[in-house]
């Protein structure tokens, strides 16, 4: 098992290498000659054996890539519910046993001691006139102030609800769901290879008719048609882009992955579509 830490640091020595690498292809022109790469051994030499290594260092990246994201959103996790365990403990509130005091047990309020004072009543049932003293000289300004911070001083009449109070929390999960898209078709099955050329000179069978029948015995052979035509396809360039803000590349590995399978597969969609109707 790995931690969040060795995957991080496996993440960016493998990263590291495969930019030695694109670092030795790359040509003046900004092109990539695979051909010119040493830095993976004398073993692995020509511009095949090294797109294939490359391919390999790539699909490992997005493993660790996915790995350490998987281990950071459990790490959240992880933290988030210490938060949480650290909410359910907190130290009784003053004026009471534990944080849910039984009403006898805790303190009376200031308003709770105006309504019950004889005084008040008596004044409120003579209409309220004038003005009324009232003087609580045996409560401590300590309980006082105790009582405010409990929750039958500041939740009085009032339901406690997610309107109210605290909603729940939410926490999103790692990756993303991806949009549907027209998968690849055909290119996987078509032979592809380079060229140099400004166009490519192919033969395409043109005519094919087959002539196969039954026939009686001494009667002529049936007799097919074939024909192929010379054809000439321009060569043309594929391209894409994506604007990327330094903020979103702060997650090397996460941005590189998405990068990665988004752009590239991009590419390869639309050569399909035109290998199918281009």
């Amino acid at each position: 098992m790995s931690t969040l830490d060795q995957v991080r640091e496996k993440l960016a020595a493998k990263q590291s290498e495969l930019g030695k690498v694109f670092d030795e292809a790359k040509t003046d022109d900004g092109k990539y000659d695979f051909s010119k790469v040493n830095c993976l051994g004398k073993d692995v030499k020509g511009s095949i054996a090294v797109a294939e290594k490359v391919k390999q260092m790539d699909s490992e990246l997005n493993e660790l890539a996915e790995e350490a994201e998987t281990l950071e959103a459990a790490e959240k996790a992880a933290k988030d519910q210490a938060d949480r365990e650290k909410a359910i403990k907190r130290p009784p509130m003053p004026g009471g046993k534990g944080n849910y005091p039984s009403r006898e047990e805790r303190m009376k309020s200031l308003g709770e001691m105006v309504a019950e004072a004889k005084e008040y009543q008596a004044w409120a049932k003579s209409g309220a006139a004038g003005g009324i003293t009232l003087n609580f000289g045996d409560m401590l300004p300590s309980d006082a102030l105790a009582k405010g911070a409990l929750y039958e001083t500041l939740g009085t009449k009032a339901l406690m609800e997610t309107g109210t109070g605290w909603a729940p929390e939410s926490l999103r999960i790692g990756g993303f769901v991806e949009m549907a898209t027209r998968p690849i078709q055909l290119l996987d099955i078509i032979p592809v290879a380079r060229t140099s050329m400004e166009q490519v000179v192919y033969m395409e069978e043109t005519t094919r008719t087959h002539g196969a029948a039954e026939k009686a015995e001494g009667a002529a052979y049936a007799e097919s048609a074939f024909a192929l035509t010379e054809k000439t396809s321009p060569v043309r360039k594929i391209t894409d882009s994506l604007p990327v803000t330094d903020e979103q590349l702060e997650d090397v590995a996460q941005a590189q992955s998405y990068i990665n399978s988004r752009v590239t597969f991009g590419l390869r969609q639309r050569l399909d579509g035109q290998v199918l109707v281009g």
